[in-house]
């Protein structure tokens, strides 16, 4: 039990990073199944970042006002949704609300 919290918060850290970062080398392969240009995918790395910037510090609120593990659990399910939704999208306004 002492090591799944940090585990779990290990993997909820990596699974970030990991979708931040990896979008930026596979801007190809993603524009050529959506049928769009790579330079045009910028956008949904822009409203990703842009995303993170304002939920970042409503997040810390709703922890405080709601308890940090349903918050957690409720980003958590917010991400999977999104990363489906990104599978699923196929054009570039659908990818671009995915992320």
């Amino acid at each position: 039990m002492n090591r799944t919290i940090p585990l779990i918060l290990a993997v909820a850290l990596f699974m970030e990073n990991m979708d931040s970062t990896v979008i930026a080398t596979s801007l190809p392969a993603i524009a050529i199944d959506i049928h769009t240009s790579p330079i045009a995918l910028k956008l949904a790395l822009t409203a990703y970042l842009v995303s993170l910037a304002i939920f970042i510090p409503i997040s810390g609120w709703m922890a405080d006002r709601f308890g940090a593990k349903n918050i957690f659990r409720a980003a958590i399910a917010v991400f999977i949704a999104g990363s489906v939704a990104c599978a699923l999208s196929g054009s570039l306004p659908a990818f671009v609300v995915s992320r």
